[in-house]
């Protein structure tokens, strides 16, 4: 097949918010050369696979959807299997072994040469590794069209790129490299094209939100007030924030802007002063103490997610209680809980006292259970009071409930809201008064809310 015909792609995502934006960057190279992007594998001359692998768990993920693809390219139309992202950069002298039937590999440092990889490959060419240097690059839309992924209202804007917390149990800064930050004025000109196309909430992504701007000279406080002066109305969403990183001056932006939510998402990890040594995490051990009541101070209602690990090797009875502890006195309103993945080449695998996985996942429970009576009584406490909803989408028929988040609830990692379809102008980005009225496991349904109801 010439590469001059209309070739066709199908693309295959894998992993966080922030891979996904980079898999919108190379749909967007290959629409731009005039491709297809296919729905169906069946159909498509080129398989892209972005893929995640900084744990064991997105590693097998990674490797069983490789895997699956494998057999469109012997027995279908496929011609070549691209792999991107951080497996190829993790692995690159050996993924080619592992893997020898994929055609191409690129690292973060080179989703740009997409087209150009895809067109050697329908050339004849294979075996082509393009990963293992050290990331050092911080990729910027084209401009010429703007690909988002996305299943509602909302889209990731990515501001930075890689990570400088070096902690123990971690393989991001050598997967991703150093920290490094886009420019103010690119993003807000992204954050226009993106309320320029319809969409009204923009989640904010990197590794620290909180760090941006550090290499630059510039601040996150003085994105979020860049951001805040564009017009329309629409929301801001920091997502994954250091401890370290929430100062007032941030609290008082945030307090300052009601374009701004009023949503914190920062993972303390543990809350045990010698599990976060181990974890080398003791700079936050100051931080982590007084944060939900810092951040309440200055916003009383202020929703606060957070995640922590548990199994950590060394935590003790004693280090788990306090954790459990320290959950249960602060009252987050999201919690996530991963059991403790020793990967190689981080200092954590060879860490001794190692706590069995059986133990680690009885500690997890323990902490859903105790977060899910949290989150109960706090999604219960909601019912009938007023909230501004998100649409996200509206389900066909007469019948069909409208879907969407309020400020409380971020987007594909928190619970959504959902209300009767009553007013055929209500569309995908409205803002849409409603009242609560009822909890549904970790969602919430609501109604309307007219002004004058009693």
């Amino acid at each position: 097949m010439s590469v001059n015909n209309k070739i066709k792609v199908f693309f295959i995502s894998l992993g966080c918010a922030k891979n996904l934006v980079d898999s919108q960057i190379m749909t967007e190279c290959i629409l731009n050369e005039g491709w297809e992007i296919v729905a169906d594998p069946e159909n498509a001359d080129i398989i892209v696979i972005n893929t995640c692998s900084f744990i064991q768990d997105a590693y097998k993920e990674s490797a069983e959807t490789i895997t699956e693809m494998r057999r469109l390219k012997e027995e279908g139309q496929c011609k070549g299997i691209v792999v991107s992202g951080c497996l190829p950069q993790r692995y690159s002298t050996t993924v080619h072994t592992r893997f020898p039937f994929v055609d191409a590999f690129l690292g973060p440092d080179h989703i740009m040469e997409i087209t150009n990889v895809i067109k050697n490959i329908m050339d004849g060419q294979r075996n082509i590794i393009l990963a293992g240097e050290t990331p050092s690059k911080i990729f910027e839309p084209s401009g010429k069209r703007r690909v988002v992924f996305s299943q509602g209202a909302y889209a990731y804007l990515k501001i930075a790129e890689g990570c400088n917390h070096f902690c123990s149990f971690c393989t991001i800064p050598s997967i991703r490299g150093r920290y490094r930050s886009r420019s103010i004025a690119s993003i807000v000109r992204e954050a226009e094209n993106l309320l320029s196309a319809g969409f009204r909430e923009l989640n904010l992504i990197s590794q620290d939100t909180f760090s941006f701007g550090y290499d630059t000279g510039e601040t996150i406080t003085d994105l979020l007030r860049a951001l805040s002066k564009l017009g329309n109305e629409f929301w801001i969403r920091l997502l994954y924030g250091y401890p370290c990183g929430l100062t007032e001056e941030l609290l008082n932006v945030i307090a300052e802007s009601d374009k701004i939510c009023r949503y914190f998402d920062i993972p303390i990890q543990h809350a045990s002063e010698k599990i976060l040594k181990l974890m080398n995490r003791s700079h936050t051990v100051p931080f982590v103490k007084n944060m939900t009541e810092r951040i309440r101070k200055i916003l009383p209602n202020a929703v606060i997610r957070t995640t922590c690990i548990t199994g950590f090797p060394g935590e003790t009875n004693k280090d788990f209680e306090e954790l459990h502890k320290y959950i249960i006195e602060n009252q987050f309103d999201h919690l996530g809980v991963f059991v403790f993945s020793p990967e190689k080449d981080t200092k954590a695998d060879s860490l001794p006292n190692r706590v069995t996985r059986e133990e680690a996942e009885k500690r997890r429970e323990i902490l859903m259970l105790t977060q899910h009576d949290i989150m109960e009584k706090k999604h219960t406490s909601l019912v009938g009071k007023t909230d501004t909803l998100l649409v996200d989408s509206i389900e066909e028929g007469k019948r069909g409930r409208i879907k969407g988040r309020t400020m409380r609830f971020a987007p594909e990692i928190d619970g959504m809201v959902y209300i009767k379809k009553t007013n055929s102008a209500i569309k995908r980005g409205s803002f849409v008064p409603i009242i609560y009225t009822k909890l549904v496991d970790y969602d919430m349904e609501a109604e309307v809310f007219y002004e004058g109801r009693k």
